[in-house]
């Protein structure tokens, strides 16, 4: 029998979309929703002549980061603005990565204030920004 350190298992190829991509497939790149320059996202509307643009809010109740959540098939998918705004700007995001924010403010989500992390140096870096 093998011991764990010779166990090896292969790496599954990742071939669905997540939340964020979907989202930005299915919205952004068809006018639905549209991404400023500034990190922010606005949700167009199809009523009316002129399209009045509602921007999505920078916090959400009891949270402070903002999420966008839509309907696909009737299931509602959602992620958070920062994770939509980094892959509308920078590019797809790897696994096991989150977005942080430079500043420690998660509702600044500009496209320069934007990094990716592993969750473990996220944890440390709010907690360096709490002491």
């Amino acid at each position: 029998m093998k011991s764990n350190k010779e166990l090896s298992f292969p790496k599954r190829k990742i071939t669905h979309l997540t939340n964020e991509e979907t989202i930005y497939k299915m919205f952004v790149k068809t006018g639905r929703l549209e991404i400023d320059s500034k990190g922010r996202v606005w949700r167009n509307s199809n009523r009316g002549r002129n399209r009045a643009e509602v921007l999505i809010p920078t916090t959400t109740a009891g949270r402070m980061q903002s999420k966008v959540r839509e309907y696909v098939n009737g299931k509602p998918i959602g992620c958070t603005t920062a994770r939509l705004v980094y892959l509308h700007h920078h590019g797809r995001i790897p696994h096991m990565k989150v977005v942080g924010t430079r500043d420690g403010d998660p509702t600044r989500t500009s496209p320069k204030n934007l990094f990716l992390c592993t969750q473990a140096e996220a944890t440390a870096l709010g907690l360096q920004r709490a002491a």
